[in-house]
């Protein structure tokens, strides 16, 4: 027989019921991650597929050094492409500075491997604009009117001088504007480099001078400098004009050299041996498996029979694809050297294709400071098809992932500055305007066209390094294609050192490399 719970108790009961609901629940609290983490973007906007500067904190909360790994990568829903890692290490209760230069096409996420996060998006606005302008900070807020959507621009205002001196900092950028006083005396010599840097890729710089004043254009590699005038007390309208006047003088250049035939690099036909192969394991594992081998009632023979048959023909297939297709590759490269014997500097671009056999490696080194990108190549219904490389990985100077793979056909872009002194130097004019020129250059220049400032075109054969020479006058059937007043093109036979093609893979067999340089012509200094 069960008893009744006595009043006593019961008013017991009721009381550690309501001392539970009135207490407040002390929750441990979560423990905050041992590297914490920020980021922040150069500029609001930047253009479709370039390097994106970001600033970067890491802080060592814990008492102990730490190792982490910052690791970008675009993509949705874990479809990664190229991705970008970079070691730190963190010494106890401090913190690390660092900018970085990850790629972006579309949605960047970035995870911190020590702490075991999620990937944390950055909004990056990447709308396809004609123009996407940084404002230098103290310009005049007449130049923010190309914000209005009748320009079809994206601008963002900083001051520049706040970030690094590197060319990859305007990268995602096509205009940079700047009052001209600002930049002669705010910005240090080597920020003024690295923005020439980025005008020889196609960027346009856009100084801004005194009131009245005419606008000039200087041209640099495949960009632009222009000195225009100040807005400053024009009539609303007529700012609105003169806006629309400098996007009309304002272009994009692609530095990228074209290449010549991409014929020879895709493949040809499905192997016959491979569909032999093929019909032949299908007979082994079919037809003699189930009626000579491993008849009725010996079925049990098949777990060992097909095992050892689909080993040894994958084995036999390894054979016969590294004998027929061998290893390594074959490819194509077309360089494009653009001298600014200004800077001493030179912007190297590179396009590149190539067929892949077999690899037995997919690294290469890379210098930190040089941009690369890449598609895949595929044939169908007699178009061809790019498709980017997914997969791809770079950590500082190492490539590696999925940059080259086997049996493949692959494009590279890569762009790179370097250090050099070479350059065409115009000794003297002699009568009739015949110039005169000496080469620094490491190899011979053939085919240099030169164009003087009157517009006429001036042509030698070959030019030596170190030798003096004369050019002959030259008459174009038709306007060619460049180069612009007081510069100069011509064709160099590859050569090493800081004016060679960028390497990549060892392993590919380059069979032609075409190399182009072009820039202005230096003056004979004067005595």
């Amino acid at each position: 027989m069960r008893r009744p719970l006595s009043r006593s108790w019961l008013f017991f009961s009721l009381f550690l019921l309501s001392a539970f609901n009135i207490l407040p629940l002390h929750a441990k609290p979560a423990a905050a991650p041992p590297i914490a983490v920020s980021v922040e973007k150069a500029f609001d906007y930047s253009a479709n597929g370039a390097r994106v500067p970001l600033r970067v904190k890491l802080e060592n909360t814990t008492g102990s050094d730490r190792k982490a790994t910052l690791q970008f990568h675009e993509g949705w829903n874990g479809n990664r492409r190229t991705s970008h890692t970079y070691p730190f290490f963190i010494p106890a209760r401090e913190s690390v500075h660092a900018v970085v230069y990850p790629p972006l096409s579309y949605n960047l996420v970035y995870e911190v491997k020590e702490n075991h996060e999620g990937a944390s998006p950055i909004p990056t606005d990447t709308e396809h604009r004609k123009i996407v302008a940084v404002i230098q900070e103290g310009a005049p807020a007449d130049w923010h009117l190309l914000s209005e959507s009748s320009y079809n621009a994206a601008v963002s205002s900083c001051d520049l001088m706040k970030w690094p001196a590197d060319y990859r900092m305007y990268e995602g950028q096509t205009c940079l504007i700047i009052p001209e006083k600002i930049y002669r005396t705010h910005f240090d010599e080597a920020h003024r480099k690295a923005i020439r840097q980025w005008v020889t890729g196609g960027g346009n710089l856009w100084l801004i001078g005194d009131r009245g004043l005419s606008v000039s254009t200087r041209l640099l590699g495949n960009g632009r400098i222009l000195h225009v005038p100040s807005l400053d007390g024009l009539p609303e309208e007529e700012k609105k004009l003169k806006l629309e006047e400098f996007i009309n003088l304002h272009e994009k250049g692609n530095c990228y050299p074209e290449i010549t035939s991409a014929a020879p690099y895709y493949f040809s036909a499905p192997s016959t041996t491979l569909g032999l192969g093929l019909i032949i394991f299908a007979v082994l594992v079919g037809p003699l498996s189930l009626f000579l081998w491993a008849p009725a009632g010996k079925r049990q023979r098949l777990f060992l029979l097909i095992p050892a048959i689909s080993v040894g023909f994958s084995l036999l297939l390894l054979l016969l694809i590294l004998a027929g297709d061998g290893t390594g590759g074959t490819g194509s490269r077309e360089v494009l050297i653009q001298v600014n014997p200004q800077d001493h500097s030179a912007l190297i671009s590179q396009n590149q294709i190539c067929k892949t056999s077999v690899l037995l490696n997919n690294t290469f080194q890379l210098p930190e400071n040089a941009g690369i990108t890449g598609a895949r190549m595929s044939k169908a219904r007699g178009s061809i098809k790019e498709k980017p490389i997914e997969g791809a990985a770079r950590q500082g100077e190492e490539c590696g992932g999925k940059w080259f793979t086997s049996r493949s056909t692959l494009q590279h872009r890569i762009i790179m500055p370097v250090s050099t002194r070479a350059a065409l130097t115009l000794l003297e004019t002699r009568p009739g305007g015949a110039p005169v020129f000496q080469s620094t250059f490491p190899g011979t220049l053939n085919g240099l066209t030169y164009r003087d400032a009157s517009g006429k075109y001036w042509t030698l054969e070959q030019l030596p390094p170190g030798r003096k020479m004369q050019a002959s006058p030259f008459l174009p059937e038709e306007e060619p294609d460049g180069p612009p007043p007081l510069h100069f093109r011509a064709s160099m036979e590859p050569a090493g050192g800081e004016l060679g093609p960028i390497p990549t893979l060892p392993s590919i067999n380059w069979e032609k490399t075409s190399v182009t340089v072009s820039g202005p012509v230096t003056p004979q200094p004067h005595e």
